[in-house]
């Protein structure tokens, strides 16, 4: 078994998933169902050693089967496990025994599954020792570049792909669309993860960030595993100018219902996801068809820096369509000049006007020299970032598609010589030929299929330039998220302070909280001494929204209303929440210079961390819909920028004339209150403040309401 390759223990864990994924000899574990996975690599080209372990079989897939692991000749770089549940574990094992390098477990029934599926995943973990798995229930990999191919079945053709992305999923069918999609993406790497039981999706995005192969990434992800390896990695991808599209799985009710049993992992809420992808400078998608066209936009032709988009089509709808869908995308449509279009209006037939969206009409048919000057004298007339031609390819036996040719080939040339990157939008998905795309790469256009899809993969590329280029400036290392501690569950071990307790320790922390005493219900000597109106409110940690109990009263004058007010609580709370006894309540000084309201919440999500949301409406905050989510934790200016992407935070701000509210104090209150969280991200449940009111400039902001669950530090 010497054959001069480099022995397991001098490898590290990078080195071996490099190996891994480009085996020079593999061994397939297995009956029958092996063949197609046998068959599929021969296909695309691999030309290293393969050996079939089966005991009950003489060959497969015309190789001789050896009856254990112990049998191989050789060690192999890698294995292709496709046994019975009840047989991975014992397989495992012998294979790290063995000293394989790493082994791609297709075999599913694991913590996917309800019955003992956790426990025997541990099993597994245990087994697998120092040698990487990929899986369980995963399809495997495919290397494309290096025509290393280990698929449960068939995932699509790319062999001769020089540079092109790399694919990474949760789920086995998200690569067979992308990878089986006829839609001219060069697919590098395919990667199914499974149920990450070893090699995570952070691992993997990591290890193909190496290969300068790799032009751009795909994630979809329906698990979060790794958040930190996972940050790491997209810190890496910033500084290596390699985006990253995702598409999250889960962000339904029923989506996240699949996605547990799919890979036994509960989905994280989709804002939250969306505020980790933008912490990451990834671009979002929603689905494989927009992550398909968006990738293609990042690696078939030069990447747009910015919004400004000379459109043009051969009719008047696609001009209004496609104008439509554009500002839809993001993208700006800005008008040409004057002098431009005297320039253009000889060029054009006497029924169009020069306009951005440009419509050439019948000039599609012209000869394809003047179809080019009419759009070189079009991409002159203003300043912009690329350039988008839409129109819909005939059908096969349809109109002669020559038309069509010539318009996307001029049109191509016009903007290579104008210096624009250019895409080709087909209206209709499924009527762009595979040789019109083709000739359009070869020239530099990127063809993309269908109207919405292809508009919001260029909105999303033509936006991302500007957030590279801010990711990538000094201090970009923020995105960095701590490691997770999974030891315990934190909300299992929660408990809920009620409201005074709360503010008395969010007050320790620097966090203004209004003046207040906690009293009985006849025990209000101390309530003289407090500046009138106050607020009153029931204490208990079993009210959580007490204006809907009627265990807030607002506005209280003097202490005979106090009085009052008291009683009327406690006959009303009777009736609100008949098993909930009220022995105590806070009175606290009402603020009453007050401009807006902001709620914050922060509340510590599995297998993310801490997220903080801010809102501005107080109590009407749903009503408003209007909010925003970050990680923590997060920079001042990072917090600063995300609550002044509120829509409503105009009225916090003087808007009309209005009352300017003090901003940077209730940024330094939010700023302590992340810190807060943040100092105590091994205990903290949840944390909310709704409201915090703004005080005018100068005055700070008063934390007015508070809800706290954390576990008591042993």
């Amino acid at each position: 078994m010497d054959d001069g390759t480099i022995k397991l223990p001098s490898l590290t864990r990078p080195q071996r998933l490099s190996r891994m994924l480009a085996p020079g000899s593999v061994v397939f574990v297995g009956g029958s169902n092996i063949s197609a996975s046998i068959d599929y690599a021969r296909r695309n080209g691999f030309s290293g050693r393969i050996y079939i372990v089966n005991p009950w079989r003489d060959a497969i897939a015309n190789i001789d089967c050896h009856a254990s692991i112990a049998d191989l000749p050789e060690i192999p770089d890698l294995a292709f496990i496709a046994v019975p549940k009840e047989a991975v574990v014992e397989t495992v094992g012998a294979l790290a025994s063995f000293g394989v390098i790493g082994a791609v477990c297709n075999s599913a029934g694991f913590s996917e599954m309800r019955e003992d599926g956790e426990k025997r995943q541990n099993a597994l973990i245990a087994a697998t020792g120092s040698m990487l798995l990929l899986g369980p229930n995963g399809p495997g990999f495919a290397n494309f570049f290096d025509k290393s191919v280990f698929m449960q079945d068939h995932f699509g053709d790319h062999v001769g792909v020089q540079e092109g992305v790399a694919v990474i999923s949760n789920g086995g069918a998200y690569l067979s669309d992308l990878g089986c999609a006829r839609r001219s993406l060069p697919v590098g790497y395919l990667v199914g993860v499974g149920n990450q039981a070893d090699l995570t999706i952070a691992d993997l995005m990591d290890a193909l960030l190496e290969d300068p192969r790799v032009k751009a990434i795909n994630l979809y992800i329906e698990s979060f595993r790794d958040v930190a390896g996972l940050s790491r990695a997209a810190l890496k991808a910033i500084h290596q100018n390699v985006p990253v599209v995702v598409v999250k799985g889960g962000a339904s009710s029923a989506g996240g219902r699949a996605a547990q049993t799919h890979t036994a992992s509960l989905s994280g809420d989709a804002t939250i996801a969306s505020a980790l992808f933008e912490r990451f400078g990834f671009i979002e998608v929603t689905n494989q068809l927009e992550a398909i066209e968006t990738l293609k936009m990042l690696v078939l032709s030069d990447r747009p820096t910015g919004i400004r988009t000379a459109l043009a089509t051969s009719s008047g709808s696609y001009a209004v369509l496609g104008g439509d869908a554009a500002e839809a995308a993001g993208l700006s449509l800005p008008p040409i000049d004057d002098d431009a279009a005297d320039l253009m209006r000889p060029q054009l037939p006497h029924y169009v006007l020069p306009n951005n969206p440009l419509d050439i009409s019948g000039g599609q048919f012209e000869a394809i020299d003047a179809v080019e000057n009419t759009f070189r004298t079009f991409f002159a007339s203003s300043i912009f970032d690329l350039a988008v031609l839409v129109m819909s390819f005939p059908p096969v036996g349809g109109w002669d598609p020559a038309g069509w040719y010539s318009c996307s080939i001029a049109f191509a040339r016009a903007a290579k010589t104008c210096g624009l990157p250019c895409a080709f939008v087909n209206t209709m998905p499924e009527d762009l030929p595979v040789d019109a795309r083709t000739l359009m790469i070869e020239n530099g256009m990127v063809p993309l299929m269908g109207l919405d899809h292809g508009m919001r993969a260029i909105g999303a590329v033509a936006s991302y330039a500007k957030k590279a280029a801010r990711l990538r400036s000094p201090g970009a290392e923020y995105i960095l998220l701590p490691e997770l501690d999974h030891s315990r569950e934190i909300s299992a071990h929660a408990r809920c302070f009620d409201e005074a307790q709360a503010k008395t320790i969010l007050t320790a922390a620097g966090i203004v909280t209004p003046t207040g005493r906690v009293v009985g219900k006849h025990d209000l000597q101390n309530c003289a001494k407090l500046a009138f109106p106050v607020a009153l409110k029931a204490v208990s940690t079993e009210i959580v929204h007490k204006t809907e109990h009627g265990a807030v009263t607002l506005g209280i004058a003097n202490v005979d209303h106090l009085r009052q007010a008291i009683a009327a609580m406690v006959i009303k709370t009777k009736q609100t929440c008949p098993d909930v006894a009220i022995d105590s309540f806070l009175v606290e000084e009402m603020v009453v210079d007050a401009i807006g309201e902001i709620m914050v919440g922060i509340r510590n999500v599995p297998s993310i961390g801490l997220a903080m949301t801010m809102a501005i409406g107080g109590t009407a905050v749903e009503l408003f819909q209007d909010a925003v989510t970050i990680l923590l934790p997060s920079p001042r200016p990072a917090i600063a920028s995300a609550l002044r992407s509120l829509k409503l935070f105009p009225l916090l701000d003087g808007w009309r004339g209005q009352p300017r509210a003090d901003i940077d104090g209730a940024l330094n209150a939010i700023e302590m209150l992340a810190n807060f969280a943040v100092s105590r991200r091994d205990s903290l449940d949840v944390l909310e403040i709704n409201p915090l009111i703004l005080r005018p400039p100068g005055k700070g902001a008063v934390a007015a309401d508070a809800v706290l669950r954390m576990a008591c530090r042993q």
